[in-house]
């Protein structure tokens, strides 16, 4: 964070005030790094991102790190998962760090593209099986196509 610094004063609860001690010291900072960090990492999300999870946030009732948590635990855990059983790895983590000729795509941009592969995927996969319960033949498929059925079941 470059440039002139200017004071902002917080009013917090005694108890938020001893977490973010305990959450400082824990992480080897001092109060004020911490608190930085906290207001960088939220001011950092695009405002589509927010919006979305926002709206999360009033469909479940918890917390927006609540729910970005959940969210978050829910994709690394099913990944894990689905790597135990089919040992194959799915596209997640690669695709969330796409690049392009300007670097890592936008926020936006990605979004888009998974959104897009995800549809043509499923759509693709069934296709295949509506054709095969058409003709009447076992449906055969590839292992990433059994992880991938897996983890949006």
């Amino acid at each position: 964070m470059a440039g002139k610094t200017e004071l902002l004063g917080l009013k917090v609860t005694k108890a938020m005030k001893g977490k973010i001690g305990n959450d400082a010291r824990t992480r080897d900072r001092n109060v004020s790094q911490y608190v930085l960090d906290a207001l960088d990492f939220y001011a950092a999300f695009d405002s589509d991102f927010l919006t979305q999870i926002e709206n999360k946030t009033k469909a479940t009732g918890q917390s927006v790190p609540a729910v970005i948590q959940r969210l978050l635990i829910t994709c690394l855990a099913t990944e894990a998962g689905i790597l135990k059983v089919f040992k194959h790895k799915s596209k997640t983590f690669p695709r969330a760090f796409m690049v392009d000729e300007t670097g890592l795509v936008s926020i936006e941009k990605l979004s888009k593209i998974i959104e897009k592969d995800a549809e043509g995927d499923a759509l693709a996969f069934r296709d295949k099986l509506m054709e095969s319960v058409e003709e009447g033949k076992p449906v055969m498929i590839q292992p990433e196509e059994a992880a991938m059925v897996a983890a949006y079941a």
